[in-house]
């Protein structure tokens, strides 16, 4: 009887070691799962976060002094392009005048 008695104990215990390995794997896989999703989240919190950053340094960068210099050079560059394509057109406007009429 005592044999029995320890076998049924022993053989008890081992099935709660099991049972008590398989709910650790369980709950240490969802612990990595968890540090995963926390790791990607940071990443991309950083990713954003350096995004945000370039756009405030650029924009800050155009706000400045050098930056409204660049802005006007450019505009001022783009106003003489535009100018020198005028110039290039041709109008039957030009070539009579008011005064005269297209018929004799």
């Amino acid at each position: 009887m005592r044999g029995m008695r320890f076998r049924r104990i022993i053989i008890m215990m081992f099935l709660v070691m099991l049972v008590d390995i398989s709910c650790s794997t369980r709950e240490s896989q969802t612990a990595k799962q968890q540090k995963e999703i926390e790791m990607r989240k940071e990443e991309r919190r950083k990713k954003e976060e350096a995004a945000y950053q370039s756009k405030i340094e650029r924009h800050e960068k155009i706000q400045s002094e050098e930056g409204r210099k660049l802005i006007q050079q450019a505009n001022e560059h783009r106003n003489k392009l535009d100018k020198q394509n005028n110039k290039k057109k041709f109008s039957l406007k030009n070539l009579f005048g008011k005064d005269e009429p297209a018929c004799h």
